[in-house]
């Protein structure tokens, strides 16, 4: 009588009638024998109840699709009818396989794409050995290796995608992916939505609307991280001097200096800012500073507002932001050094308003 091969495809379990259900989108598949299920069923539970995973024990390997796969154990760990093929003996090779048997090394953790899958073999030179490879991470981030295997994040890295947040973070408090840059596909990453602009970066924001954009813009810091990363310096056509309106430089992605100021002032004014930056008992008052200087052709623009009675600036510049200045004149000195190296003294400087008006202008009186 010819025996047939017998596929056990199974939620976690220790017995195939104990269900354990999950309502999670994070699916693994589990290849182990007994001995080493029973040796981390603890951690199979954390898989679910803390990290989110519907965990899924195959006796198969054709049983998963485009899918996160463990297998528990080297090419020596025994075959039994959870595991009735040891595909680590298939997938290491000579050099791993007599690592493990001299103890040259204590364990390999080997990660490999094979027909759509990814795999990581966890194995120890004894069944401690994989049970404590299984559970300690060998990266900066918490997370353990086996857990690794199930996200499908890299072992050895602790931020698999380079958005700048920690994986386990991304798991466990941002509940973002880990595995991608920017989880919702709005264009900002996951990290920049998090830490700065504080917006969910599991919900898509229209960022190509100019009301989203000035709607989430409602802070300084926000204000400036945006023009650094969005806008590009555009000057106007020779003998020409062209104020955007910030809807205009929004959509252009740039412009020039008093371009940039205005955008900003628009933004801040929007989320209830007063227009005045010249009164240092008025806190959360902005205004666009343009400036002119003696014996220089081109003046400059940069919006000026204040926080806790003192002036900071934003403007076009490679560093978009700056203070704190305990006046005007420290802040107009500031400018020229940064445009001119030196401090020439100014001539005159003005005020503008959001929508690109004069409202006062002020006059050196030697």
């Amino acid at each position: 009588m010819r025996k047939s091969l017998i596929i056990f495809l199974v939620p976690l379990v220790l017995a195939p009638n104990l269900l354990f259900l999950s309502g999670s989108n994070r699916v693994a598949y589990v290849i182990s024998n007994q001995i080493d299920w029973e040796q981390n069923f603890q951690l199979f539970m954390e898989a679910k109840t803390k990290y989110g995973i519907s965990l899924r024990r195959i006796t198969n390997i054709s049983l998963a699709r485009n899918a996160n796969v463990l297998i528990l154990g080297g090419h020596l760990a025994p075959t039994d009818k959870w595991m009735p093929k040891n595909y680590a003996d298939d997938l290491l090779n000579e050099k791993e396989k007599k690592e493990l048997e001299t103890g040259k090394v204590e364990t390999i953790i080997k990660t490999l794409e094979k027909d759509g899958n990814k795999i990581m073999i966890i194995a120890g030179y004894n069944r401690y050995n994989t049970s404590l490879a299984a559970k300690s991470s060998n990266d900066w981030d918490s997370l353990p290796n086996a857990i690794e295997a199930m996200l499908g994040t890299n072992p050895r890295k602790g931020d698999t995608d380079d958005d700048m947040l920690p994986d386990d973070k991304e798991v466990l408090e941002y509940l973002t992916d880990p595995l991608s840059f920017d989880t919702d596909s709005d264009g900002e990453s996951d990290s920049v939505e998090i830490l700065v602009y504080e917006t969910d970066p599991r919900r898509a924001e229209n960022w190509q609307d100019f009301n989203t954009v000035v709607r989430i813009l409602d802070s300084p810091k926000k204000i400036s991280r945006y023009v650094r990363d969005h806008f590009t310096y555009y000057p106007d056509p020779e003998g020409t001097d062209i104020w955007q309106k910030a809807s205009e430089t929004f959509y252009r992605k740039g412009g020039d200096c008093e371009d940039y100021a205005i955008f900003a002032l628009y933004c801040l004014r929007f989320h209830g800012w007063a227009y005045d930056a010249f009164d240092v008992i008025k806190n959360h008052s902005a205004a666009v500073l343009g400036i002119v200087w003696s014996g220089i052709d081109a003046g400059h623009a940069v919006m000026v507002y204040v926080e806790d009675g003192k002036f900071y600036l934003i403007h076009s510049g490679i560093i978009t932001s700056e203070g704190p200045f305990l006046d005007l004149e420290s802040l107009i000195d500031k400018v020229a050094q940064r445009l001119f190296f030196y401090s020439p003294p100014w001539e005159m400087y003005f005020f503008i308003n959001e929508h690109g008006q004069i409202t006062e202008i002020v006059e050196r009186e030697d």
